[in-house]
């Protein structure tokens, strides 16, 4: 199949199947074969060029990708400050499989090195989790279950085991346990125990509570920030509206990514008010990120 299938069209290939399985508009069933197409590239092909060619798709993949989710007022080019970083972090797993593809277990570098660098991202850099294989399933809430098991690096490792199982069963015409009955029976049972889970917790009364999303008058758009009076107005409107929200009986409230510009100087202040807020009024913030993208506990 592989080599029916002029090279470069495994490259046009990859760029719609990558940018079909991530963020908005995303059809998560794609995403168990998403890499599939980049890998059959590597497979077929050598040289500098060719690596090169690769690069350059992947990045035309992840700069697809993010523009789904850049609208106004925020700038375009945001879209090329997150496809830049996206790709050099993806890059590393498809060029170490490609190196030591014909080395036995050689598959299990692509989830490995894969999963490493996802680990590496939402720990270490300011773009946190996005797009993480496991972001792919948002639609798919059983086998999210799965999360409670292993968290977001094993169902990344699944997902990108599978992609590399389609591969080599497609190289090699042969089924065996690591490439078919191994992570197949995994999902299904992935699967199985997600339903469970579900149906278990409907099966049983539990309490309800109110959560609240607060919105910002802020607006996104780039520089020049705004100054500090303006962004104290929105600031102080923000924790207005979560005081309001704690007195209607929100014991869950959230701002939205981008709610408010705070200079890294400033976060540890803001930090501290919305920790005293939310004990003064007994409520949890779900989550909250700054201009920065650092989380806030």
């Amino acid at each position: 199949m592989e080599n029916k299938i002029n090279s470069k069209l495994w490259l046009l290939i990859g760029i719609v199947t990558i940018s079909a399985s991530h963020m908005s508009y995303s059809i998560d069933v794609v995403a168990w074969i998403s890499n599939v197409p980049f890998l059959f590239y590597l497979s077929q092909t050598k040289g500098i060029k060719s690596r090169l060619l690769f690069v350059l798709a992947l990045f035309a993949a992840w700069s697809i990708t993010t523009a789904k989710i850049i609208t106004e007022p925020i700038p375009f080019v945001m879209v090329f400050l997150f496809s830049v970083p996206f790709t050099i972090i993806h890059l590393p797993a498809y060029l170490v499989w490609d190196t030591f593809k014909n080395r036995k277990y050689s598959m299990f570098l692509f989830p490995a090195v894969f999963v490493i660098m996802e680990w590496l991202q939402y720990t270490y850099t300011p773009f946190a989790s996005w797009g993480v294989a496991a972001y792919t399933q948002s639609h798919s809430i059983t086998i999210l279950q799965s999360l409670s098991l292993f968290g977001m690096a094993g169902l990344s490792f699944l997902i990108y085991w599978v992609n590399i199982s389609v591969v080599e069963i497609l190289r090699t015409k042969k089924l065996n346990v690591l490439t078919a009955y191994f992570p197949v029976g995994l999902l299904f049972a992935f699967l199985i125990y997600g339903s469970l889970r579900i149906d278990f917790v409907k099966s049983k009364s539990s309490e309800m509570i109110s959560v609240a999303a607060i919105g910002t008058d802020s607006e996104v758009s780039g520089l020049p920030l705004p100054d500090e009076a303006t962004n104290n107005e929105y600031k102080n409107k923000l924790l207005e509206r979560t005081i309001i929200a704690a007195e209607k009986g929100a014991k869950i409230v959230s701002w939205n990514e981008a709610a408010i510009v705070i200079q890294k100087e400033n976060e540890k202040i803001l930090q501290d008010t919305i920790k005293a807020l939310a004990k003064n009024n007994k409520i949890s913030f779900m989550h909250l990120t700054s201009f920065f993208n650092q989380p806030i506990p």
